[in-house]
């Protein structure tokens, strides 16, 4: 992936290619992107220009130590220090927090006496890795049993900062929502600015005259939510935090994913009715499992990897999608069709998780025993947690979390695929 493909990628603000490949973890909001140096094997993020005009290029992450670098890059602890002292504030960014904290405290969804202000919070060893400093949180409440964060954003923030913050707000059951002054999406906008946005999946809240003049008239906190469309057109819309709030709430990728798969292939086949074109879908979860469609040619290694793909998430669901199979047994019976035998221990792994019954019946059981035969006669290793099958089941299924009891045999097939 060079400059070029990263700047068409950033034509869309909603793109979080710089947060994932900046997160350390993964969280509920998205999968960590890890794009690798061809030079010290380092991990490398997509380093926004300075200036409009300027190309984007690929930069080490902070404590890498690569001859291809050309100066000493600071860790995210020096970069906070240097731009926030360990805190940012203004005074414009304390008036606006200011008008969110009266405003949180007159509304009367929110809980009494939940309203709190920049409260330092002492960093405890969970948190150190996001926040070195601590934290401090520009306005949090309760509404009910929902806490809800407001960050006040108006000069810059990093990448890290942004991470870290997600990260620690989504393990923590939280809902962060980072608030603008009169944001105008017309003009140009900021690295860090496109990054909020890709944070919130194309979604920015702000408050304006017009929206705080209509707060104080109904005592009540409310936003405009401002809203990027597939078109790269923006429209906006007033809501209460509570619908904010709602907005907020990240749904991972996987799980919507699957839902549209459910959705579109439910108890029919891929081309029983007009639809998504499955391959679309396919190159889909290629592109998130960092696996590059020129290396998975629909005509090759991919029509095994579709009803591999096809399988597991019908076995998740408890029912057959994709297929004019009626029962999932079939699915099982048939998962080595087209060289699928090679993903015999992962399938296995699945029956036990989610279908364990299927494994009793004599024709799964069959299945099996000639995938082992077919792998055997063919000197073929089993596709291993590196194999695209195992990236795509890292995407696809995030929570399945494989042990040392479950790990799948290593692959046979060379290292994992560099990104660049």
């Amino acid at each position: 992936m060079d400059a070029d493909e990263i700047a068409e990628i950033m034509t869309d603000v909603r793109s979080d290619i710089r947060l994932r490949a900046t997160a350390r973890h993964d969280t509920n909001a998205r999968k960590a992107a890890r794009f690798q140096c061809p030079v010290c094997f380092g991990r490398l993020y997509p380093r926004a220009p300075a200036q409009p005009g300027y190309r984007y290029y690929w930069s080490h992450l902070p404590g890498a130590a690569c001859p291809l670098e050309i100066k000493r890059r600071l860790t995210p602890d020096q970069i906070n220090a240097r731009i926030f002292a360990g805190r940012q504030e203004g005074e414009a960014h304390r008036a606006l927090v200011a008008l969110l904290l009266g405003l949180a405290e007159s509304d009367p969804s929110v809980s009494a006496g939940s309203v709190l202000k920049g409260e330092y919070e002492p960093p405890t060893p969970e948190m150190r890795t996001e926040f070195s400093f601590g934290r401090f949180p520009d306005v949090q409440f309760l509404l009910g049993d929902l806490k809800v964060i407001l960050e006040a954003q108006l000069a810059t923030i990093t990448l890290h900062g942004i991470n870290g913050r997600r990260a620690f707000y989504d393990r923590s059951g939280a809902r962060l929502l980072w608030i603008m002054r009169n944001f105008d999406p017309s003009g140009p906008l900021r690295a860090s600015i496109r990054d909020i946005i890709a944070d919130q999946a194309g979604v920015l809240f702000s408050l304006d005259p017009e929206v705080e003049a209509r707060c104080h008239r109904e005592e009540r906190l409310l936003l405009r939510a401002w809203k990027c469309t597939d078109d790269g057109d923006w429209s906006n819309s007033i809501v209460h935090i509570s619908e904010a709030a709602a907005v907020a709430k990240q749904k991972a990728w996987a799980d919507a994913f699957k839902e549209r798969w459910v959705l579109a292939y439910r108890g029919r086949g891929f081309y029983d009715v007009e639809g998504p074109d499955p391959w679309a879908m396919f190159d889909e979860i290629t592109e998130r499992a960092g696996l590059a469609p020129p290396q998975f040619p629909h005509d090759d290694a991919s029509p095994c990897l579709l009803d591999l793909v096809r399988t597991l998430i019908s076995l998740e669901a408890g029912f057959v999608t994709g297929s004019r199979h009626l029962k999932l047994v079939s699915l099982a019976n048939s998962f080595n069709v087209h060289g699928g035998h090679r993903a015999a221990n992962l399938i296995r792994k699945a029956l036990e998780r989610w279908q364990p019954a299927l494994l009793k019946i004599a024709s799964v059981r069959h299945a099996f025993e000639h995938a082992k035969t077919m792998m055997e006669k063919n000197k073929e290793a089993p596709w291993g947690r590196n194999s695209p099958i195992g990236r795509i089941r890292d995407v696809l299924f995030p929570e399945w979390r494989l042990d040392n009891n479950e790990e799948v045999i290593p692959s046979s097939c060379g290292e994992p695929v560099r990104l660049c």
